[in-house]
């Protein structure tokens, strides 16, 4: 199976768009860091799965 639907950990495509999924747990002493997070993006008016991924891009950047 190539679709998320039929094999969610190894996938292709979703819904025959190239996609891909991230679910992220933050806890215990990693909840401050999503708190943090969080509020940054609402301060920049941000959605927080967009401003997760221009972190990420930046980050790539740099390297």
């Amino acid at each position: 199976m190539q679709c998320y639907w039929g094999s969610p950990t190894n996938y292709n495509h979703i819904a025959l768009k190239e996609i891909r999924r991230l679910d992220l747990q933050w806890t215990g002493d990693e909840v401050k860091y999503y708190d943090a997070i969080r509020l940054i993006a609402e301060q920049n008016k941000i959605e927080l799965p967009d401003f997760v991924k221009t972190i990420i891009a930046d980050k790539s950047k740099k390297r």
